[in-house]
């Protein structure tokens, strides 16, 4: 089927043309619900049934995983003191960045030993020479998440 020249048409054309094509894909998909620590959405498709992409429904799942470990670990040992390092996922600059700040406060506080803390660090130092060779730094177009002007 060969297409008029749109230019060609008049409107009342245009518009019927518009009419008798099919639209493919209404719908639209779904996107992860993980906000980013910019502020940004991951943008990536969430799973079927569920408000996160593969990725982060993972992430979310290990961790879960490990809080029900320590949490027995804890209810075992007597020393119930001891708190876990978080760290968010390292996947952009900001991210790498509040790692950096939260194991430096760990330091400080004691809660990270010098070895574990040197190992971290490195990973971190890796993690943050990898940004400069992905090109998930800032995506154009992403959508950010709402902010709290008066919180």
């Amino acid at each position: 089927m060969k297409l008029p020249e749109i230019p060609d048409m008049n409107a009342e054309q245009r518009r019927d043309l518009i009419c008798q094509m099919k639209v493919i894909n209404t719908k639209k998909t779904r996107q992860c619900e993980h906000i980013k620590t910019n502020g940004e959405f991951c943008g990536s498709p969430a799973l079927r049934g569920r408000n996160y992409c593969y990725f982060h429904l993972t992430y979310i799942g290990r961790r879960a995983r490990a809080e029900r470990v320590h949490a027995k670990a804890i209810a075992k040992a007597a020393n119930a003191s001891v708190v876990p390092l978080e760290l968010p996922p390292l996947e952009d600059a900001n991210s790498v960045q509040m790692a950096l700040m939260q194991v430096i406060d760990a330091i400080l506080h004691n809660r990270l030993d010098t070895k574990r803390a040197g190992l971290v660090l490195y990973a971190l130092q890796t993690a943050s020479s990898n940004l400069a060779r992905t090109d998930l730094r800032h995506q154009n177009g992403a959508t950010v998440a709402a902010g709290y002007e008066d919180f």
